[in-house]
């Protein structure tokens, strides 16, 4: 749909296969990511002193883009090549939630519960590790990818 419009704005011309999908309009899903996740950062900005004003308002903003989503993907299908506009929205709602819940789980639960807190210490030493060591990760990871190649 997105190259469609771009044709039809643009012209054949600016395209630089026949059925080049990518224009200026099919970047607008990227600047609706860019936009969201600095949503969620203004959200975190303005309620600094509350992590429960935070929360809701990720978690309102997270509600309102998973129902909106529905008849957007009627009219767009999820397209992660094209990175179609429902796209979008579904990663913008994932990573959202998962903001949220990486922080109920990992900063709000330890402080009530010592037991979780004890837990968490154990689970996480490998992620604080890959944190300070990210050259390491990077190379394992390539190290991994020739050999499955």
């Amino acid at each position: 749909m997105s190259g469609y419009i771009d044709r039809a704005i643009f012209g054949q011309n600016h395209m630089i296969y026949p059925n080049d999908p990518e224009g200026p309009f099919s970047n607008l899903s990227a600047f609706v990511t860019c936009y969201i996740g600095y949503y969620f950062c203004l959200i975190m900005k303005d309620n600094k002193n509350d992590i429960y004003k935070t929360l809701k308002g990720w978690l309102i903003i997270c509600i309102i883009l998973g129902v909106s989503l529905y008849p957007l993907v009627k009219l767009m299908p999820l397209n992660k090549k094209l990175y179609s506009a429902s796209f979008a929205i579904i990663t913008s709602c994932i990573s959202g939630f998962a903001i949220f819940l990486c922080v109920v789980f990992i900063d709000l639960l330890p402080q009530r519960y010592t037991t979780i807190n004890k837990i968490l210490s154990v689970l996480t030493v490998p992620f604080i590790w890959l944190g300070r060591n990210p050259l390491f990760g990077y190379v394992l990871h390539e190290v991994f990818d020739m050999i499955i190649d």
